[in-house]
């Protein structure tokens, strides 16, 4: 296991097999994802989906939900869809559940 300190001095784990692959870029933490800019040819690279090889198309899960642990054991490729199947219920929930979202009164209304 191999740690990576990104530039606002946050650490991501990866595997020791994984070091060539990441250790030519500055890496860097946003929306708690470990990204590197490649500007112009490619934008922004994912560290998560650049060590699992994800395919167009498809998601990285981050098994354990951490989003720092970019180790192979703790990745998988995944649909969208399942990958929002594992999301943590938002702060601002009120029905407990994900996926719920509530209906205004006048939405109300035009059911009736």
């Amino acid at each position: 296991m191999v740690e990576i300190t990104l530039n606002d001095g946050s650490i991501s784990i990866i595997d020791d097999e994984d070091y060539d692959l990441v250790k030519n870029r500055n890496w860097t933490h946003s929306n708690g994802y470990v990204i590197s800019c490649a500007y112009p040819e490619k934008g922004t690279i994912y560290m998560h989906r650049l060590i699992n090889k994800t395919p167009n198309g498809m998601s990285t899960d981050h098994i354990n939900g951490n989003k720092l642990d970019n180790r192979k054991c703790n990745l998988r490729t995944c649909t969208h869809a399942e990958n929002r199947r594992n999301n943590k219920i938002q702060t601002n929930n009120k029905s407990g559940y994900t996926g719920v979202s509530g209906m205004r009164v006048h939405q109300i209304g035009e059911l009736l």
